[in-house]
């Protein structure tokens, strides 16, 4: 699963680098984007590797949030020869975006808005999909989101569905000082959680 999946860059990497070398072949590739600006590249990329799309931001009920959408092609950059958009789009909660609740980010840039996006009860999802049996790789990054999701995920047993956990952690971007250092305990106890379930956690690097 590629939970912010973004333009794609990282579908790319995996069906260039990581599917060949695989000691169990994949069989199936999800990609969840919420920004629908992305859908048709999404879908090229996921053709190759016959995979679904989810127009939709993971979270921890089903319904419909509001969000801050950076505008694509904003940012850009490249990494492993590979040109995507930096998009730092988020949820909003109590009307901050995710990744801007450090008091020094929340000014609104010219290139976001705020949209109305579907959400997902990834956890409902994942337990809908697959089973203990399953050999189930996430990479995660989701711009702050992934405290709710990830300790949602251990409230409901699910978290043992995972194997391999691959995240990018925006701890810096959801506060600073007291807040981080409250955030930094939760990171630190969500991964204690998802090691003990038999989940191997990694930081996420394109």
């Amino acid at each position: 699963m590629d939970l912010g999946a973004n333009d794609g860059q990282s579908l790319a990497r995996f069906h260039s680098d990581w599917q060949p070398r695989a000691a169990t072949p994949y069989t199936h590739v999800v990609a969840f984007e919420m920004n629908s600006a992305f859908r048709d590249v999404l879908l090229e990329a996921l053709r190759p590797l016959q995979g679904t799309l989810e127009m939709a931001a993971v979270w921890i009920s089903d319904g419909t949030m509001i969000a801050n959408m950076q505008t694509p092609g904003s940012r850009t950059a490249t990494k492993h020869g590979i040109l995507y958009n930096m998009t730092s789009s988020a949820l909003q909660v109590g009307g901050v975006a995710l990744n801007k609740y450090a008091r020094s980010q929340r000014q609104q840039p010219a290139t976001e808005r705020a949209v109305s996006v579907r959400t997902v009860d990834f956890s409902s999802w994942l337990s809908r999909h697959f089973c203990r049996a399953d050999d189930v790789a996430v990479k995660m990054d989701i711009e702050g989101a992934e405290f709710e999701v990830l300790e949602h995920l251990l409230r409901d047993g699910s978290a043992a569905l995972v194997d391999t956990l691959a995240i990018e952690w925006h701890t810096s971007k959801r506060g600073q000082g007291g807040a981080k250092t409250a955030l930094i305990r939760r990171q630190a106890k969500i991964v204690s959680g998802f090691t003990r379930a038999g989940c191997k956690v990694v930081d996420w690097k394109l």
